[in-house]
């Protein structure tokens, strides 16, 4: 069992690559978290091939060093701004951007199956035309509910995969988060987002980097009461973990919304 040391310095502790390999470079390959990747991928596939999610501007929360939650939207938007607290994550995103970084294809081939080739794209294809239309990587540091400058762009879906329990130390600051959010949005947008419940950790590397442990009850009351109708809520709920498994994270359930803001 490994001897794993509590951090929240994401400068300096979090392994970018290590995150990736271990999470995101197969569809299946973790099995310390279960089939939450195809439960997410799926889902969010699910959510935007109605075509009733799209727009012109989308904008990405916390997107950290993988670009897995924009391959299913980008179809259906013109230009992607991503954003993180990391500059680690940030300057993998550019290196990604750049084709000097390659990670994501058993990902975008998996999404790329479940569209059954309605965009008759290639995985290199689906990944040249998300890195055209990304136009800016840009800090973001929630605890501050001014950090994201957009300038002139108004995002008409915002996405975010496991950032805002990250981000928060408590309910009240996971409130004014969905608060700010909303903020940057129109009446009328969309809010698409990946999120777990009931974690206090989750594993990169030798270190164990907190969650903010709250519940399906108190996610939902966020969004209600801060100007927001769901209208999908989707649920996956791990297996029993072996003891090794157990250091991956302690996530009781995952869930995948879509929301509006009214």
């Amino acid at each position: 069992m490994a001897n794993l040391i509590p951090s929240s310095d994401y400068s300096n502790d979090f392994d970018a690559n290590w995150f990736v390999g271990a999470y995101y470079s197969e569809v299946d390959g973790c099995q310390e978290v279960g089939q939450f990747l195809p439960f997410i991928l799926t889902a969010l596939h699910d959510i935007f091939k109605s075509g009733n999610v799209r727009g012109n501007t989308l904008l990405d929360i916390g997107t950290g060093p993988t670009i897995h939650s924009v391959i299913n939207a980008c179809p259906y938007v013109q230009k992607i701004i991503l954003s993180d607290y990391s500059q680690v994550n940030r300057d993998a995103l550019q290196h990604w951007k750049d084709n000097k970084l390659q990670t994501g294809n058993a990902l975008c081939k998996f999404i790329l199956n479940l569209e059954g080739g309605k965009f008759h794209q290639t995985v290199p294809e689906r990944f040249a035309e998300i890195r055209n239309k990304v136009r800016a990587i840009l800090p973001a540091d929630l605890t501050k509910c001014s950090s994201i400058h957009l300038g002139d762009d108004h995002p008409d879906i915002i996405v975010s995969s496991l950032c805002f329990e990250v981000a928060c130390t408590d309910v009240h600051e996971y409130n004014k988060v969905v608060q700010y959010v909303g903020s940057l949005m129109a009446q009328g947008s969309h809010l698409v987002v990946v999120g777990v419940l009931e974690e206090t950790f989750y594993r990169v590397g030798n270190f164990r980097f907190r969650c903010l442990k709250i519940t399906e009850s108190e996610v939902k009351t966020a969004y209600t009461t801060n100007g927001f109708e769901i209208k999908i809520w989707k649920e996956y709920i791990p297996p029993p973990r072996t003891a090794e498994e157990a250091e991956f994270s302690d996530f009781q359930k995952a869930f995948v919304m879509h929301a509006v803001k009214v």
